[in-house]
Protein backbone atom coordinates (compact mmCIF):
# COMPACT_ATOMS: atom_id res chain seq x y z
CA UNK A 1 0.00 0.00 0.00
CA UNK A 2 1.38 3.41 -0.96
CA UNK A 3 0.04 6.87 -0.45
CA UNK A 4 -0.43 9.46 -3.19
CA UNK A 5 2.54 11.49 -1.87
CA UNK A 6 4.95 8.53 -1.99
CA UNK A 7 5.03 7.98 1.79
CA UNK A 8 3.71 4.97 3.62
CA UNK A 9 0.00 4.44 3.26
CA UNK A 10 -2.36 4.55 6.19
CA UNK A 11 -4.47 1.47 6.70
CA UNK A 12 -8.07 1.82 5.57
CA UNK A 13 -10.04 2.00 8.78
CA UNK A 14 -13.38 2.22 7.02
CA UNK A 15 -15.72 5.11 6.88
CA UNK A 16 -14.92 8.15 8.97
CA UNK A 17 -18.58 9.06 9.23
CA UNK A 18 -20.05 8.46 12.65
CA UNK A 19 -23.44 6.87 12.94
CA UNK A 20 -26.38 8.64 14.51
CA UNK A 21 -25.75 9.86 18.04
CA UNK A 22 -27.90 7.90 20.52
CA UNK A 23 -30.37 9.88 22.59
CA UNK A 24 -29.18 10.72 26.11
CA UNK A 25 -31.97 8.53 27.52
CA UNK A 26 -30.63 5.56 25.55
CA UNK A 27 -27.12 6.16 26.85
CA UNK A 28 -28.42 6.46 30.41
CA UNK A 29 -30.37 3.21 30.00
CA UNK A 30 -27.21 1.48 28.77
CA UNK A 31 -25.27 2.89 31.72
CA UNK A 32 -27.96 1.68 34.15
CA UNK A 33 -27.82 -1.82 32.63
CA UNK A 34 -24.02 -1.87 32.84
CA UNK A 35 -24.07 -0.72 36.48
CA UNK A 36 -26.70 -3.37 37.33
CA UNK A 37 -24.63 -6.08 35.64
CA UNK A 38 -21.52 -4.97 37.54
CA UNK A 39 -23.45 -5.00 40.84
CA UNK A 40 -24.71 -8.53 40.08
CA UNK A 41 -21.17 -9.76 39.39
CA UNK A 42 -19.82 -8.10 42.54
CA UNK A 43 -22.63 -9.72 44.58
CA UNK A 44 -21.85 -13.12 43.03
CA UNK A 45 -18.16 -12.68 43.89
CA UNK A 46 -19.20 -11.87 47.47
CA UNK A 47 -21.26 -15.08 47.61
CA UNK A 48 -18.29 -16.98 46.22
CA UNK A 49 -16.06 -15.57 48.98
CA UNK A 50 -18.71 -16.45 51.60
CA UNK A 51 -19.15 -20.00 50.30
CA UNK A 52 -22.76 -19.27 49.32
CA UNK A 53 -22.31 -19.18 45.55
CA UNK A 54 -24.81 -21.45 43.80
CA UNK A 55 -27.34 -21.17 46.63
CA UNK A 56 -30.52 -19.12 46.25
CA UNK A 57 -30.36 -15.94 48.33
CA UNK A 58 -34.12 -16.14 48.92
CA UNK A 59 -34.77 -19.75 49.90
CA UNK A 60 -31.33 -21.35 50.19
CA UNK A 61 -32.00 -24.01 47.55
CA UNK A 62 -29.35 -24.82 45.00
CA UNK A 63 -29.35 -22.74 41.83
CA UNK A 64 -29.60 -25.08 38.84
CA UNK A 65 -26.36 -25.44 36.87
CA UNK A 66 -28.18 -24.46 33.66
CA UNK A 67 -29.20 -21.16 35.26
CA UNK A 68 -25.63 -20.48 36.41
CA UNK A 69 -24.28 -21.44 32.99
CA UNK A 70 -26.61 -18.92 31.37
CA UNK A 71 -26.06 -16.28 34.09
CA UNK A 72 -23.06 -16.92 36.37
CA UNK A 73 -24.20 -14.05 38.61
CA UNK A 74 -27.67 -15.57 39.19
CA UNK A 75 -28.74 -15.20 42.81
CA UNK A 76 -32.02 -17.14 42.73
CA UNK A 77 -33.18 -20.69 42.04
CA UNK A 78 -35.68 -21.36 39.26
CA UNK A 79 -38.70 -21.17 41.59
CA UNK A 80 -37.67 -17.84 43.09
CA UNK A 81 -36.73 -16.45 39.66
CA UNK A 82 -40.23 -17.40 38.50
CA UNK A 83 -41.67 -15.67 41.57
CA UNK A 84 -39.81 -12.51 40.50
CA UNK A 85 -41.18 -12.70 36.95
CA UNK A 86 -38.14 -14.44 35.50
CA UNK A 87 -35.82 -11.63 36.51
CA UNK A 88 -32.97 -12.02 38.95
CA UNK A 89 -33.03 -8.82 40.98
CA UNK A 90 -29.78 -7.35 42.16
CA UNK A 91 -29.02 -8.61 45.63
CA UNK A 92 -26.16 -7.34 47.74
CA UNK A 93 -23.71 -10.14 48.38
Amino acid sequence: MTSTDGGPASPDLGSTEAGPVPAPETLLDELDRAEAALAAVEAALGRLDDGAYGRCVSCGAGVDAAILEHDPAAAHCGACRHEHGGADPIVAG
